[in-house]
């Protein structure tokens, strides 16, 4: 059991019912912000200078002073942040609701007209160049972000799910294969057919790309030929990078990977963690630094242990809050389920042996407690969230969105 000394109201994106119970005392019309969170969807983690980022996915923009032993909130908040990229000391920021700036680590922010929709996957830079990849194109500035004109060009599908640049050339990772161009998105060449890659890493002259459903090839000779690897994860496949002689991968809902044979064979870090969403893998001299569906963390000794670095990143999006039994439940998007015993002046995370971190509503019958989930469908605790178990069969839909009781019956509604 984990103790999270408090926890941050700031984020309710379902309707929520408290019971009377709650309440022995009268109700007032004040309300009190519960801060600190120890945690978060953490989708984005970038350097600046002396300064760290990390953008959690529906909490906004954090900056840390000290390497990410605390974090303060930036001004940029409520929206959905898929993107970040550094050019000319400023800092970008891809959202839901357009392309943002700071050129002052994140006081202040400026929203920046694009052509097309504004809704953003990915950034990059290249050659001085600010690159911007939405669901309807891609798109290059080459005066940080005031002027910008289109670079789909041929491609026969817009959406992007990845940019990186490497040697003066730009790769394109969409739904259908990957791309390379060479002026800087006049024309494109198809190097790959395997579709949705969304990331890419180079490594001792090979290039790594993986994809959204676990697939990971590798070219030796820039680009022009491909092999299929052994990965066998079946995953989302998030992040790569190349750290301390080795290729690192981040998974949603499978862990942190590493390779130290060029992709051949893969070991986990992280021990534990199978089941924990890796969106995003930072490194800094000696130290890895992940970005999770739980928080920040950071190794020193290349993957062999992780420490916390969540004081003050709030980040976590709380889908139901419920009354049972005079305690309080959480469910959260990316960070499990919680509970209260004081009124929630204190908090448990109540996770051991669920496999899915997205928890979407609570609910009590007799004497077991059930949660639904995201994808993993629903879960039963015979001692109030000490440990669970699945109990689907003959369940087809396992994206559970409610859980409810009529007498002696459980209802699950999905979607």
């Amino acid at each position: 059991m984990t103790s999270i000394p408090s926890l941050c109201f700031e984020r309710i994106s379902w309707l929520f019912s408290l019971l009377a119970t709650l309440f022995v005392t009268s109700v007032s019309a004040q309300w009190t912000l519960e801060q600190g969170l120890k945690g978060g969807d953490v989708s984005i983690l970038k350097q600046k200078g002396n300064t760290l980022f990390a953008a959690a996915r529906w909490g906004g923009v954090f900056r840390s002073e000290n390497n990410g032993t605390s974090w303060q909130r930036t001004s940029l908040d409520n929206v959905y942040i898929s993107a970040m990229t550094v050019l000319n000391n400023d800092l970008f920021v891809g959202t839901s609701e357009g392309l943002y700036v700071t050129h002052d680590n994140g006081n202040s922010w400026s929203s920046m007209s694009l052509p097309g929709s504004n809704i953003f996957t990915t950034l990059t830079t290249i050659d001085g160049k600010l690159v911007a990849g939405a669901i309807d194109g891609i798109f290059i500035s080459s005066d940080s972000g005031n002027t910008w004109e289109t670079i789909t060009g041929d491609l026969p599908l817009p959406y992007t799910w990845s940019l990186t640049a490497h040697n003066h050339i730009l790769y394109a990772g969409t739904d259908t294969g990957l791309y390379a161009s060479n002026d800087y998105g006049n024309s494109w060449a198809m190097l790959n057919v395997l579709p949705g890659i969304s990331t890419l890493v180079f490594h001792n002259n090979k290039i790594f790309a993986g994809n959204t459903v676990g697939r990971m090839i590798r070219s030796t000779d820039e680009g022009v030929n491909w092999e299929l690897l052994d990965f066998n994860f079946h995953i989302f496949i998030r992040d790569l990078i190349s750290f301390n002689n080795a290729i690192w991968a981040g998974t949603a809902g499978g862990g942190l990977y590493f390779s130290l044979n060029d992709g051949e064979t893969w070991s986990q870090s992280m021990a534990g963690s199978k089941s924990f969403g890796i969106n995003t893998l930072m490194a800094i001299e000696n130290n890895l630094y992940t970005g999770t569906e739980g928080g920040v963390y950071v190794s020193t000794d290349v993957g062999t242990s992780w420490s916390s670095l969540n004081d003050g990143f709030c980040g976590v999006r709380i889908q139901r809050i419920k009354s049972i039994r005079k305690n309080i439940w959480i469910g959260t998007q990316g960070a499990g389920g919680f509970e209260s015993d004081d009124t929630g002046q204190s908090w448990q995370l109540q996770t051991e042996g669920l496999q899915s971190q997205y928890i979407y509503s609570f609910a009590s019958l007799d004497n077991y407690l059930f949660a639904g989930s995201s994808g993993q469908g629903v879960w039963r605790s015979e001692n109030f969230g000490a440990t669970w178990s699945a109990v689907n069969n003959p369940m087809g839909n396992l994206n559970i969105i409610d859980l409810d009781t009529i007498g002696t019956k459980l209802f699950a509604a999905t979607v």
